[in-house]
């Protein structure tokens, strides 16, 4: 909790800040930066932060002194390492906006508090040392009550069965990679695990962190056998927060459980932006799988389920929402990870999946189409009414993008799921529903004649809504449909032909073009 005291501590750091600017670094051409000249709100809010998650002590250190600007900045490159940003070890604009991003109220880094009644030392949330652990496998937990303003939303109202088939996934999530089996409690029956909704001061524990209302901490949790008596391994979720099921709004509750769930097992944070145990909240993820990252951490303190195969990695068995052959390499998106593979399948990027942002920057999340445009370079992305052009990794368009119908064919429609380039003829198709429209890309216009429907001559035996296309290695068009795909050729007249492939269609993407085929558990999905 933050005292009037820390908050004296806090303003005498402001000061010595403003009175130490020439220690700080400033932008390479001399002109200032959030650093240099920061505003209050800026300096303040983002001190609360680093002391609040453990990384600045506000108070002084045994010679008296309170912390010095070397040791802020050695603060905030720690803070940027874990939330994947850039280690300036300033208060500039990405590392602001991290600080504000709903996230888990666990701790980053390690300390050691002092029991309030006793000398016993002991740590606080401190994760994955084998002593914080469960030494049983059979595990019992409790809702202890529900979520207010879930139940009051009128967007997506959240009922107790739906809370209490969330947090049974959330705990088969773990339950499927290490040996543990999770009992929910009878009335009368021991519990090892509570959960429980609650707002600002929500409990009695001596220590518990306060929460800070909707925004900001979303939930928290205690590791087992860390000191906290009673309260080892539970969940406290902060019931100002709207949590939500299956939708992009609100705060999705499935994986803030999934992600505390870990901390009650025995995980600390991750400053992987790929895991589950990263400490910020990523929202709805339809394709969700564990990555391996957190399998690792969970198999290192529990080891594996003793029956279990090797896992496939989650490209294999998720369904993209674009896929693009980039610079003569294939490029697969879904929702905001992209992964990067050789024409002959071979993975050249993490397997959980990279942030697309790294790739391209300030990119929105869940593209519907992409394609590299071969008279300039540039690489096309579209979601919606807009497009977004980029050169490599830097946007050649302002933020937000431009609208399709004002900047490349007023005649082309929006939400286009799929694209197909043609060098040759500097063209683009265009696929939506049961459509699709050729772009002239140097005359500019739709070409006469389009759009045109895929039966009988466009994409013969192609279904509607198809999720996306590219030219292979081999120059055949792949149109995938869900978790599959169709072989085409182009014909003399510019349409498409089916090929059939092993004599059947349609085939298994991640089977053909991932080198999935040892790892593919889900079957041929057509919807």
């Amino acid at each position: 909790m933050t005292t009037m005291a820390d908050y004296f501590h806090l303003a005498v750091i402001f000061i010595i800040i403003f009175c130490q600017l020439d220690a700080l670094p400033i932008d390479v051409e001399g002109k200032p930066t959030l650093v240099s000249e920061p505003s209050t709100r800026d300096i303040l809010e983002g001190l609360t932060f680093l002391k609040k998650y453990h990384y600045l002590n506000v108070e002084s250190n045994k010679d008296g002194d309170l912390p010095s600007t070397d040791e802020i900045t050695s603060a905030l490159q720690t803070m940027q390492r874990y939330a994947g940003v850039d280690q300036t070890g300033k208060f500039d604009p990405p590392t602001m906006e991290m600080m504000k991003k709903p996230r888990c109220g666990v701790a980053d880094v390690v300390v050691r508090v002092q029991d309030e009644d006793s000398s016993r030392v002991r740590r606080y949330n401190v994760a994955g040392a084998r002593s914080y652990r469960w030494f049983v496998n059979r595990i019992t937990y409790k809702i202890d009550n529900y979520p207010s303003q879930s139940q009051t939303n009128l967007n997506s109202p959240l009922t107790h069965n739906q809370v209490d088939a969330i947090i049974e996934d959330a705990f088969k999530v773990w339950s499927d990679v290490a040996p543990l089996e999770f009992i929910k409690a009878d009335a009368n029956d021991p519990v090892d695990i509570h959960l429980l909704f609650g707002s600002r001061s929500h409990t009695t524990v001596y220590l518990d962190p306060v929460f800070d209302g909707e925004g900001g901490t979303l939930a928290h949790a205690f590791t087992p056998n860390s000191g906290w008596g009673d309260t080892n391994g539970d969940v406290h979720f902060d019931d100002d927060e709207v949590f939500t099921h299956q939708i992009y709004s609100g705060a999705n509750l499935f994986y803030v459980a999934t992600h505390e769930i870990g901390h009650a097992l025995g995980l600390d944070h991750s400053d992987n932006r790929n895991a589950l145990m990263w400490p910020y909240e990523r929202g709805y993820n339809p394709n969700f799988q564990l990555p391996a990252d957190d399998i690792a951490g969970i198999q290192a303190i529990y080891g594996p389920r003793p029956t279990d195969k090797p896992l496939p990695p989650a490209y294999c068995n998720i369904t993209f929402n674009a896929v693009a052959v980039i610079y003569q390499k294939l490029y697969v998106f879904s929702d905001t990870l992209l992964w990067q593979f050789t024409l002959d399948g071979d993975l050249l990027t993490n397997p959980d999946g990279e942030d697309q942002r790294i790739h391209f920057k300030s990119l929105p999340r869940r593209i519907q189409s992409v394609y590299e445009r071969w008279h300039d370079g540039r690489i096309i992305f579209l979601k919606g009414e807009r497009f977004y052009a980029y050169d490599g990794t830097i946007a050649a368009t302002p933020k937000g993008g431009l609208k399709i119908k004002e900047y490349l064919s007023s005649d082309l429609p929006k939400s286009i799921t799929a694209a197909i380039h043609n060098n040759t003829r500097g063209t683009t198709d265009f696929l939506r529903g049961k459509k699709v429209w050729r772009l002239d890309e140097i005359y500019g216009g739709v070409k006469k004649g389009f759009p045109k429907r895929f039966q009988p001559d466009a994409f013969p035996g192609l279904p509607n809504r198809p999720t996306g296309a590219f030219a292979d290695k081999n120059g055949d068009i792949i149109v995938l449909k869900g978790n599959v795909y169709y072989r085409y050729t182009r014909t003399s007249e510019e349409l498409y032909q089916l090929l059939s492939n092993n004599n059947s269609t349609p085939q298994l993407f991640a089977q053909d073009y991932l080198n999935c085929a040892d790892g593919i558990t889900s079957g041929i999905t057509i919807t």
